[in-house]
């Protein structure tokens, strides 16, 4: 496998610079950027595999950036550093951010969340149960169908997730479930595995239901068979559907 290619945009030097250092360190080749149109002009000659770019900066922020960049025919990953509420988390997700962190943050998780989204999204999500000290809060949905799930937006799947809608009052941020997603006339396609809460609505808005968005951290090996029709081949730009 060749070195991947990561892209830093920041209007900060110092910051721009210390990001690239732990990169670097980590093994990934870095390129850096000072603004959105500088990144697009690198993103165009050099195809960086992934990009880890501030929010506000001058000339192109870094959501036109995303918006930009998830129309290109191959898209890279692409990670939010931030140290203002521009954006929500719910929004990042469903714009196509791939991750999101808010500073000041921990450098040595964004070189981690960098290498697990270069691994392929079966590999990603394979692996024992997980260890974690708060034993993980269960989750389980029933649905007659899947595409009736979906077409009443209790279900909406993403690149690297999913909404579900449900009593969120339960599941708090960050927290990590284990979920069991099951569909009575689709046995086939039932979902089990854990993931992490990233966004909570606590109440309808609109058209958009009470719920989760959750971001898959291991599925069953029974699940896992089903992923590539439901996940991997979702042609969808959110990472985690806003519903």
């Amino acid at each position: 496998m060749n070195t991947p290619k990561v892209l830093v945009v920041d209007d900060e030097v110092e910051l721009r610079e210390i990001i690239a250092f732990d990169l670097e360190g980590a093994g990934f080749e870095v390129l850096c950027a000072g603004d959105g149109v500088e990144a697009m002009k690198i993103i165009n000659e050099q195809k960086p595999d992934a990009v880890v770019s501030d929010i506000r900066m001058p000339k192109m922020d870094g959501i036109e950036l995303l918006e930009t960049v998830r129309n290109l025919k191959k898209s890279p990953v692409m990670m939010f550093i931030t140290g203002f509420s521009d954006v929500t988390l719910e929004e990042a997700y469903d714009l196509g951010a791939d991750a999101m962190f808010f500073k000041p943050f921990d450098r040595r998780q964004l070189v981690s969340a960098l290498k697990n989204h270069f691994l392929p999204q079966n590999k990603r999500w394979q692996g024992e149960k997980s260890s974690f000290k708060t034993q993980a809060i269960p989750l389980t949905k029933v649905f007659k169908k899947i595409s009736e799930a979906i077409n009443e937006k209790d279900l909406c799947l993403g690149r690297g997730g999913f909404f579900v809608s449900t009593d969120p009052s339960k599941y708090p941020i960050d927290s990590i479930i284990s979920f069991k997603i099951e569909f009575s006339e689709d046995p086939s396609l039932a979902l089990e595995g854990e993931a992490q809460v990233k966004w909570s609505r606590h109440k309808s808005v609109g058209p958009l239901k009470a719920g989760l968005g959750l971001e898959i951290l291991r599925l069953t090996e029974g699940s896992l068979k089903s992923a590539p029709e439901l996940f991997i081949k979702t042609p969808v730009k959110a990472f985690i559907p806003r519903g």
